[in-house]
């Protein structure tokens, strides 16, 4: 049956707050089936009212290696802001899953996910950062940052983590963990004993884990060059498989670091992170309550 071959646990966001990585160390648990690639975004679609692009059987087919653990992991964090209807779809469709969501200080991850553009090719080559969040801020100011057209200046919004996770919440409650970056760039083997914990599934063996760092975002000498390098990675991912072929991604992408990372990098002005940490202030005051009143402790220094 589709149903027995859907994932049972999500990582719905957020980008550029270490999933990549997370979703490699979870997929070594031999309790955890993870999907045949990062990001199936089956979903995502309904971010802005459309259908999944596929039916079941394409979702499926992602775990069709399945060969009977406890969990099927999906990592799409698209999911995270796509509001009340995809939230609502993701637990009718898949009936209760687990749900795992990391966090990261937003003034850091705006400033990722800007580099991330940038990289992309995505701002022009004349945008730099005050102009890109100045240009978030006017979208946002006239509701006009939600629509299709604008998803490259959504990051600013998404850092308002508060108004997504009310939806997660609503929906998930208790089926919804939160794990933060904070923990994961420093003790990720830590990180993921406890996610095991919550998982119910053996978290001694998180030591044998690697902990390799995945996705660093660097800026290429050649966007040409870089978007090529995706398309590699991406076929190796559907030629290989995910998990059985790691250590041949990470040798590429080695190769790929020496020949493209620029060493011109844009520098985060203090003046420009205190604008975008004011931003912030409000929403970060309104989470950090809300998960204290959810029992998390040993909050990260940006929510206290």
């Amino acid at each position: 049956m589709v149903d027995e071959l859907l994932p049972n646990v999500l990582i719905a966001g957020v980008t550029k707050a270490g999933t990549t990585s997370l979703f490699w160390y979870l997929a070594q648990h031999p309790d955890i089936c993870a999907a045949t690639k990062k990001e199936i975004n089956y979903f995502s679609p309904l971010r802005y009212g459309d259908r999944p692009e596929h039916d079941l059987d394409y979702y499926a087919q992602h775990f069709a290696h399945w060969s009977g653990e406890r969990y099927r992991l999906e990592a799409s964090p698209l999911y995270f802001y796509g509001g009340a209807e995809l939230t609502g779809a993701v637990g009718r469709v898949l009936s209760k899953p687990k749900v795992i969501i990391s966090l990261r200080d937003p003034v850091d991850r705006l400033w990722s996910a800007y580099r991330y553009k940038v990289l992309q090719g995505a701002l022009g080559r004349s945008v730099d950062f005050q102009a890109f969040f100045e240009h978030c801020l006017e979208l946002r100011k006239s509701g006009a940052d939600v629509l299709p057209e604008n998803d490259v200046y959504r990051a600013l919004s998404i850092g308002r983590y508060i108004d997504s996770l009310h939806d997660w919440f609503d929906v998930h409650d208790d089926r919804v963990r939160i794990v933060f970056f904070d923990a994961l760039a420093t003790a990720p083997q830590a990180a993921v004993e406890e996610l095991c914990r919550w998982l119910d599934i053996d978290s001694a063996i998180a030591h044998k884990f690697d902990y390799g760092v995945s996705q660093k975002t660097l800026k290429p000498r050649s966007r040409l060059l870089h978007q090529g390098a995706r398309v590699v990675a991406d076929s190796v991912d559907r030629l290989f498989g995910l998990n059985r072929h790691r250590k041949l991604k990470g040798a590429l992408r080695g190769v790929y670091l020496r020949i493209n990372a620029s060493s011109r990098v844009e520098q985060f002005s203090p003046e420009d992170r205190r604008r975008v940490a004011d931003f912030y202030a409000q929403s970060n005051q309104l989470l950090a309550e809300e998960l204290s009143i959810r029992g998390y402790r040993n909050l990260p220094a940006w929510l206290r």
